[in-house]
């Protein structure tokens, strides 16, 4: 199902603020600072998303509490490497999560599984795309 045009809008304009790191925008590259966190993983991709709030639809606080820790401990299980971030827009703050090391394919797949309606995806030498299919 196409996203819808102003939740697109949304995504496209918000802030991705990785605690204590850096601040992400699509369409821009990666900072310095995600790009030496790479390196330090030794991987050449990142992915940021969230639980919360599935396909934009507001949910509970509850809700929301229980999809994100049910994100983490999938990422623990899988043993991901994460770093805890934020979408912010004018109207909108969610818990997001940076990963290390997931492929695009990967991130889809993580993006379906927690019903959201689009991810970030950055590879080191590109821009951080909106994947939103």
């Amino acid at each position: 199902m196409p996203l819808d045009p102003i939740l697109r809008q949304k995504f496209v304009t918000a802030t991705y603020s990785v605690r204590g790191l850096a601040d992400m925008k699509i369409g821009e590259p990666l900072s310095e600072e995600v790009q030496a966190w790479l390196r330090a993983y030794q991987s050449n991709a990142i992915a940021v998303l969230g639980a919360e709030n599935p396909h934009g639809r507001r949910i509970t606080d509850e809700e929301n509490e229980s999809r994100h820790l049910e994100l983490l401990k999938e990422l623990s299980q899988r043993g991901l490497h994460w770093y805890p971030a934020t979408g912010k827009a004018i109207d909108w703050e969610e818990r997001h999560v940076m990963i290390v090391g997931l492929s695009r394919d990967d991130t889809r797949d993580l993006k379906q599984r927690y019903d959201q309606a689009a991810a970030l995806y950055a590879q080191m030498d590109g821009v951080v795309e909106l994947i939103e299919d």
